[in-house]
């Protein structure tokens, strides 16, 4: 199993509204794709202008099958537009 952690940061309120919008039909349609263990979003309750993914896979080929999904689609790039540093997104472990 693979898990991530991504963290992302909009450039302002706009964008963090935008964000929002892909983040959660993100939600929806990811759990459906193969391999999906977990896809939940978090926005942090004092600071609107940051999101956390946390996602579970499979498998490593699940999970680039997701970022292909992510490019084919255009949403990487959109989504990345809105950010301040791009993403930021780590490999995490349960202990």
């Amino acid at each position: 199993m693979i898990t991530l952690l991504v963290n992302l940061k909009a450039k302002n309120h706009e964008d963090a509204d935008y964000l929002r919008d892909i983040l959660k039909n993100l939600a929806i349609s990811t759990p459906k794709e193969k391999g999906c263990i977990e896809y939940s979003i978090y926005q942090e309750s004092d600071n609107a202008l940051s999101f956390q993914i946390l996602e579970s896979w499979n498998s490593q080929e699940d999970m680039e099958g997701h970022e292909k999904v992510l490019n084919d689609s255009g949403l990487l790039k959109k989504a990345s537009a809105l950010l301040v540093g791009g993403l930021n997104q780590k490999k995490i472990e349960k202990i």
